[in-house]
Order: C-alpha cells, then sequence, then structure tokens
C-alpha cells in the first residue's frame, strides 16, 4: 500500500541524514573507501556510524545484481526487516506473556504506522529496531536458561555491538545485559558460573568493536569507539533547552543548527579528513557545555515535560500527499495504543509482575534519561516501541477477555455462539 499505493516505491531520497548514508554506501561498496565525498578526494570519515551504511551497501549489491532500482530495493529490504521485527515481537511475546498476547503484539507491530512510515526512509530506525528487539529477545531467552544458551549467549554479544555499530548511543545496552544476566545467575558473586555468561558477551562485544576502534585510532591518534558525532546532539540539546531551538525539530530548526554548526566549523583548525571531524566534534561539545553552563536548573526541569513528550510523539512519517490521513490514522492509532498499554500495565500490576515485566520497559526508561541530555526527535524513541506493544497487546487480550462474559450473557437463550 505504502509503495504502490502512496507512490513511495521510487521516489527521490528527503532529508539531510538519507542521502550521506546513501553515499557512505556507495563508496564502501564501490570504491572501498568509507567516505561521504561525492568525487574525489574521497577522506575518510569518522562522523556517521558504520552500521546502517554497511547494510545499505549489501541491499545496493542485491539491486544491482537483481536490476532493480537502488531506492527500491532499499525500501522493499526494509519492509521485510519491518515483517521481521514483527515476527521477533511475537516471539518476544511468548517469552513474557502467553501465545494470545504474543500473536496480536506481532500484529500491532506489523501494522504500527511509524515503523511502516520509516521504512521508506534511508534512516536507521528500521535497523536499529530489529537488532535491539533480536538482543532483548535473546537477553530474556538467556534469563529462563533455555538449552542453546551458548548460542545466545554468541548471538547477545553481537547484536548488541551490531546496533552499536549502527548507533553508537545502544552500546550501554551491553550494561543492561551484564547486569540482567548477573542478577538471574546461579551461585554467589564470586562463582565463576555467575560471572561466565556475562564475561562471554562482554568479550564478544569488544571483539566485534575492536577493528572499527583501531581504524579510527589509526586515522586521529584518539580513542574514538565507532563514531565522533556526540557534540552536535549535545549542542542541539542545549539549544533546545535555551530554547534557540524548538523540540519539534522543524526545518527552521535544522537550517539554524547548520548555521551554527558551520559558524563553529570555520573556527576550527585541522587537517582537511578523520581528524578535523574530531576537532569539531570537540567544539561542538565545548559550546555546548558553555550553554548548558548559563542555563538554571529551573529551566532544564521545567522544560523536561515538554521535552519527553516531543520524544515520546506518535513520529508519522507519512511518504506522500496523502499525509494529513496517514497522520490522522497515526494519532488515531498512537491514542488507542496508550489506552491498550495502560490497561495492560494496570493488568501486570495487578499480578505483581510490573517489575518483572522490567524487559517491556526498560528500554523506554533509558531512552527517555539519554534524552534529557541528547536532542530529542520523535524517531529517536522508535526502538523501545515494539517492546512498549507488548503491553497494549496485552491490554487488548485482558479487555477482550472481560467483553467475553458480557457478550455471552446478552445473547439469546438458544443462540448460536458467533
Amino acid at each position: 500500500m505504502i509503495l504502490v499505493g502512496l507512490g513511495a516505491d521510487n521516489a527521490p531520497l528527503t532529508g539531510g541524514d538519507g542521502p550521506d548514508y546513501n553515499h557512505l554506501a556507495h563508496n564502501l561498496l564501490f570504491h572501498g573507501v568509507y567516505s561521504t565525498a561525492s568525487s574525489p578526494p574521497l577522506l575518510e570519515n569518522i562522523t556517521r556510524a558504520p552500521g546502517y551504511p554497511a547494510v545499505l551497501a549489501i541491499f545496493d549489491f542485491v539491486a544491482i545484481h537483481l536490476g532493480i532500482g537502488q531506492v527500491l530495493t532499499v525500501r522493499i529490504c526494509q519492509f521485510a526487516m519491518a515483517a521481521v521485527t514483527a515476527w521477533l515481537v511475537y516471539a518476544f511475546g511468548r517469552e513474557v506473556a502467553d501465545e494470545l498476547v504474543a500473536r496480536v503484539a506481532g500484529i500491532l507491530t506489523a501494522t504500527y504506522l511509524p515503523l511502516l512510515g520509516l521504512a521508506w526512509y534511508h534512516l536507521t530506525e528500521i535497523t536499529t529496531c530489529l537488532l535491539v528487539t533480536l538482543a532483548m529477545l535473546l537477553l530474556v531467552r538467556l534469563i529462563r536458561r533455555t538449552p542453546d544458551s551458548r548460542a545466545a549467549l554468541w548471538g547477545l554479544g553481537l547484536s548488541i555491538a551490531a546496533v552499536t555499530y549502527v548507533r553508537p548511543d545502544f552500546a550501554p545496552l551491553l550494561v543492561i545485559a551484564v547486569l540482567a544476566l548477573l542478577w538471574s545467575g546461579t551461585g554467589g558473586l564470586r562463582s565463576r558460573e555467575r560471572w561466565l555468561r556475562p564475561a562471554i558477551v562482554v568479550g564478544i562485544f569488544i571483539v566485534a568493536l575492536a577493528p572499527w576502534t583501531i581504524r579510527n585510532y589509526n586515522l586521529t591518534g584518539k580513542l574514538v569507539p565507532v563514531a565522533a558525532s556526540s557534540g552536535a546532539s549535545l549542542l542541539t540539546s542545549a539549544d533546545q533547552y535555551a530554547g534557540t531551538l524548538s523540540d519539534a525539530m522543524t526545518g527552521a530548526d535544522f537550517a539554524r543548527l547548520l548555521r551554527q554548526l558551520t559558524a563553529i566549523d570555520n573556527t576550527v583548525h585541522a587537517p582537511a579528513g578523520p581528524k578535523l571531524a574530531v576537532a569539531e566534534n570537540a567544539a561542538y561539545t565545548r559550546a555546548a557545555k558553555k550553554i548548558f553552563e548559563r542555563l538554571s536548573l529551573v529551566r532544564i526541569v521545567e522544560s523536561i515535560p515538554k521535552r519527553e513528550l516531543y520524544l515520546w510523539q506518535p513520529s508519522v512519517f507519512p511518504p506522500s500527499d496523502g499525509s494529513g490521513i496517514i497522520t490522522a490514522l497515526g494519532w488515531a492509532q498512537y491514542v488507542l495504543l496508550i489506552a491498550l498499554g495502560l490497561v495492560g500495565a494496570a493488568a501486570s500490576r495487578r499480578r505483581r509482575t510490573l517489575l518483572r515485566d522490567w524487559p517491556l520497559w526498560i528500554l523506554a526508561v533509558y531512552l527517555s534519561l539519554l534524552h534529557l541530555l541528547f536532542h530529542v526527535e520523535g524517531r529517536y524513541s522508535m526502538e523501545a516501541r515494539p517492546m512498549l506493544i507488548v503491553f497494549a497487546a496485552s491490554g487488548a487480550v485482558a479487555f477482550g477477555r472481560a467483553l467475553r462474559p458480557r457478550l455471552s450473557i446478552s445473547r439469546p437463550a438458544g443462540a448460536a455462539a458467533p
């Protein structure tokens, strides 16, 4: 419906991130260089994490060999990734709830409009949603001590490393995993058995990230594990707290931010390439620190509610002129899922299992805290939403089960059951 009915099949790329990721993938595939340049010299890039461009390069390779348009191939593959994410949510639901809740959660994820809308864009969220959901599924299975725990340990370490390669701000998933594995382990705190599983996951994570970290060190002489990109987000966040930029991050806000970043770039002197990027990132961080120092604690605290609302907004990304209808549907779906999610959370609380259901809400808490520091956009909470949808599925099932006896009572005597 989105690709054909809304004419999104071969529509051109939009935004600033998408073309950058596309250039990185193109140069990686055809020139073996990780660069955003469209013509020589192809200077190495260090400000973009390499995970998503590598995924795009794979899709480009498939498009070339199948003779399909590159943009269309990416969108088809990302819709397939959204489908896999829905299947992972179903599997996750089976671990933390029952079969019916799992099926409803899978269906709700597969029809979640923000996820489907983002599949049309060259952005990281579809990839990170899949990888984060996979990591949480493997973690839950490890906590339950499934027979294939060694494979799950490798999978958990690799999936956290993979999502870190795509978006470095998900590296703390490793901390969540280690704490969960320690808590669920057997033996005392000094026992080898309790520490072995977390050690394996940490070791796999470090080994997986080591090659890129070494590459970055060779290019810059500094320890840059994945990308030198945090400074721009910190500066944007400081401007949002100060009111220079809005929490909505409109086109005008992005244009204003670009002018600000360019002005800072003009003050930085370093050789073009990775070393310049590191210096610019440090300059952005210093500028952000100065803004934060001028802000009062009251101003920051007063900004938090509005900031969190924008982080958790519906975030529908319509791809065509039918944006008004899709946005309205997105809001209706958003309100319905929140209502069902509250019912599901209340049902969990009555069963005294809300704390035990921490895998459902831990990512939402983490992202909410993370973006008190870094800047907010609605799409930055997308990775936590598949897990929260399990709450909505639980609420839908609880509502249906509560409604069934009433329907049975109201049915006339002798009437056939539906």
